[in-house]
């Protein structure tokens, strides 16, 4: 069982989000868009230190750099293959973690970025617990998830010829929804103060994107 899970994980990066390189315009569009966003609030809150948690193949640190931005970047995946990408970004220091346990310091980062990742975490509770131990007093946390409304899964079906989300191309279990994954950021001591619907409103969001704050929890705040 645990070899078969060490051979799921180790696929290639381009793999891992199909839809960035998919044939259809308006899918690379709406998942690149997540991107741009999640970049206008970094640059809103003028990130100096920034982690992307659960980087995949690289995409968001590229578009960083695109922009010039001067962070200092720093990109972790459970999947071995990102070491590979340090080659390619040679601003970014990129390594294989879990980041329920990582190996950085308390207090290390201004910014996490998690995009479509929090949801795949059965025990999201012990790698929120981590992220907000690695990121810094009134650091911010951006997030993004699908809504997994109906139309969500219609437009899955459309685009990977499955209603399942586990099979087809970039398939991975979905633990939560957006909806689901915010309540639980927002118990674990962060307050949302920014946060995009994509493409639009409801009933046509399929993703949403939020900004958060880490706040002070108070003793009797339990974590």
């Amino acid at each position: 069982m645990m070899q078969e899970k060490k051979e799921k994980l180790n696929i290639g990066l381009k793999e891992i989000i199909p839809e960035y390189y998919s044939h259809y315009k308006i899918v690379r569009w709406l998942f690149k868009k997540r991107l741009n966003d999640a970049l206008n609030f970094v640059i809103k809150i003028k990130s100096k230190c920034l982690l992307d948690a659960g980087c995949g193949d690289g995409s968001f640190i590229r578009l960083i750099n695109e922009r010039k931005e001067e962070i200092k970047l720093f990109g972790i995946d459970i999947n071995p293959n990102v070491v590979y990408l340090s080659k390619e970004i040679k601003n970014c220091s990129f390594s294989v973690q879990d980041f329920a346990h990582t190996n950085f310091a308390n207090s290390s980062f201004d910014t996490i970025v998690c995009l479509d990742t929090l949801e795949h975490i059965k025990d999201v509770k012990s790698g929120l617990v981590e992220l907000r131990r690695i990121l810094k007093d009134d650091g911010y946390l951006i997030s993004s998830e699908p809504v997994e409304s109906v139309l969500y899964k219609l437009l899955r079906f459309i685009i990977k010829g499955t209603y399942s989300q586990e099979t087809g191309p970039g398939a991975g279990v979905h633990y939560y929804n957006a909806r689901e994954i915010d309540e639980e950021i927002r118990k674990m001591g962060f307050i949302k103060i920014a946060s995009k619907k994509i493409p639009f409103y409801f009933p046509f969001d399929l993703f949403h994107i939020n900004l958060y704050q880490k706040i002070e929890l108070s003793l009797k705040d339990p974590i």
